[in-house]
């Protein structure tokens, strides 16, 4: 949740492609070809947890994505340990 408030604080400005994607953070998200070329501005909406793609000059929402990569592991680049198996391990002991 602290993650996601300190997110929607900030607003980035981006230029759709002319395949009508915006990279953010090497993800990519489709505004429309009819959008490509124009600036846009993105933000973070807390609340569906969603990035949302607005006209830069006009403020008008274009499309609203959910984000990519904004899970524990990812933020924290901590991975989480496999499952212990219930094989048994032979453990060696020096003598």
């Amino acid at each position: 949740e602290r993650v996601d408030q300190f997110l929607a604080q900030f607003i980035w400005p981006h230029k759709v492609s002319v395949s009508g994607q915006v990279s953010v953070q090497g993800h990519q998200y489709s505004v429309g070809i009819a959008h490509r070329g124009e600036p846009v501005d993105v933000h973070f909406d807390p609340t569906d947890r969603h990035l949302v793609f607005s006209d830069a000059a006009s403020g008008q929402e274009l499309k609203r994505r959910p984000i990519y990569g904004l899970d524990i592991v990812t933020i924290t680049a901590l991975s989480i340990p496999p499952a212990p198996t219930k094989q048994p391990l032979q453990l060696s002991f020096a003598f």
